[in-house]
């Protein structure tokens, strides 16, 4: 290791390339995580609109995303439970 630094230490050329090599991948490496986070904003532009396009309500308290989540926990909790309670009663019923 000590041998690769006194190497480069001694030609300067070698600094600029590895430099320019380093500042390269940064580049594209910041390129790359854009384009990722643009296209996740385009999908989550897309999904609001879908969501105003079919008049859900978009939640953006902290607030009303609490109660949003009770609410809807509450309706899979009551659905899942005349579901059960339907099934247990057409199992009795076959026997």
């Amino acid at each position: 290791m000590q041998r690769i630094v006194e190497s480069l230490m001694a030609q300067p050329f070698f600094i600029l390339v590895l430099a320019f090599l380093v500042a390269l991948f940064v580049y594209a490496l910041l390129k790359k995580l854009l384009k990722i986070l643009a296209f996740i904003s385009l999908l989550l532009v897309l999904y609001l609109g879908y969501m105003i396009y079919r008049g859900e309500t978009i939640v953006l308290s902290k607030k009303n995303l609490k109660d949003y989540s009770h609410q809807r926990l509450e309706n899979i909790r009551k659905s899942a439970v005349e579901k059960a309670t339907h099934g247990i009663l057409k199992k009795q019923g076959n026997r």
